[in-house]
């Protein structure tokens, strides 16, 4: 069979690897012009350990930590800096390095998947703009004017784009919410190198992760409301979070305008189908959710697994077989990850009242994301 993958992302190039390895063909298309230039959500990546257990089937473990650390928990501090409260995201009673989650280099991370791959195997400039079906193969037709033809196209593009429509007949909407991220290279007593961080800022909520011990090289974000105004940039994040511990705005002013990354969160308003016709999603459901957390990129690496394990012996007359299995399974993967997050995600909307509060919990799946606002915690 002949498969695309279109999105040159961190499940991308993952599922090419592992498919690869399989011996199956497949080509990799990304719409940037390098993978400086790929439409990555942020510039840090937090991986749970069933993702991480994903990653060893294609890199070793230097290659892991050449990239990024395992961390044991998400510390919770409140608005003046004071820690409150522990959310683990390893499991320790996996012994060994299973059951690890780790923190990365995103852009690091890429360049050794990519390495991995081998030369001349993403095809960049590639832009999908539009996937039709004929005589039971998909037509991929990319910004160029090429016209190709594949037997399946697996949609691992990080970033709400026209491809969703294709892969899920559905399309983004705005959560509410924004997100400004960083990296820079920043140390204080307060920042710890071993475990992620979230501070319950008033009006925002601030996370951040050491993805390089020896350089103390640090990933950020601030997620906030935007209410329909202008996307904060660095001098507004200072601003906006006036009173909050002064290392945590010298660590921002630290950062260059040009390694920060501004988006509007948005997820798909349907959030249930993960294929259509010959065209299928690896993290589509959760990626716009709170992708700082963990969510979507820790499933889609599960479900590039699965997928090159239900493509083995594979043939096309197979695949709608296969597409069905694809979607139950892809369905429970999330399901399992919402309720593993259950307890981070009540504590980033109700902020430290959490502290009080530690045993109420959010009915509803996903699509408390759409309506429930953070609370203030001044």
């Amino acid at each position: 069979m002949k498969i695309a993958i279109i999105g040159a992302s961190v499940n991308g190039l993952t599922c090419a690897l592992l498919l690869k390895q399989c011996g199956i063909k497949v080509e990799v298309f990304e719409s940037g012009q390098s993978l400086a230039q790929t439409d990555e959500m942020a510039l840090g990546a937090l991986i749970w350990p069933q993702g991480v257990d994903v990653l060893r089937f294609v890199l070793s473990r230097e290659q892991l930590l050449g990239a990024g650390h395992p961390v044991a928990s998400m510390d919770i501090h409140n608005a003046g800096g004071e820690p409150f409260y522990q959310v683990p995201v390893s499991q320790e009673e996996c012994g060994d390095d299973a059951g690890e989650a780790f923190v990365f280099d995103r852009q690091r991370l890429l360049q050794i998947l990519s390495e991995s791959l081998g030369t001349g195997r993403i095809r960049y400039g590639m832009a999908c703009e539009k996937i039709t079906t004929v005589n039971n193969r998909s037509l991929v037709h990319f910004g160029d004017g090429c016209v190709q033809a594949f037997d399946l196209v697996i949609n691992a593009d990080n970033l709400h784009t026209l491809t969703d429509l294709f892969s899920a007949n559905d399309t983004p909407t705005d959560t509410g919410m924004a997100v400004i991220s960083g990296m820079t290279h920043f140390d204080h007593a307060m920042l710890s190198e071993q475990n992620s961080q979230m501070f319950l800022c008033e009006n925002a909520r601030l996370i951040t992760y050491c993805v390089d011990r020896q350089s103390n090289k640090r990933y950020w974000s601030v997620i906030y409301q935007h209410n329909g105004q202008a996307l904060w940039h660095k001098g507004d994040v200072v601003g906006q979070l006036a009173g909050v511990p002064a290392p945590l705005l010298e660590m921002i002013n630290s950062t260059r305008e040009g390694d920060t990354r501004q988006r509007v969160i948005r997820s798909l308003s349907n959030g249930k189908a993960w294929y259509r016709e010959l065209n299928l999603s690896l993290g589509r459901q959760l990626k716009g959710e709170l992708n700082q957390l963990g969510y979507g990129i820790t499933v889609a690496l599960e479900n590039a697994f699965m997928l090159t394990r239900y493509l083995i012996d594979c043939n096309r007359q197979q695949l709608p077989g296969m597409l069905r299995r694809y979607q139950n399974k892809a369905s429970f993967n999330a399901k399992v990850m919402l309720a593993m997050m259950d307890e981070m995600t009540d504590i980033f909307y109700q902020g430290d009242e959490y502290n009080i509060y530690r045993e109420f919990k959010f009915q509803g799946g996903v699509s408390r994301y759409h309506t429930r606002q953070m609370k203030n915690t001044a």
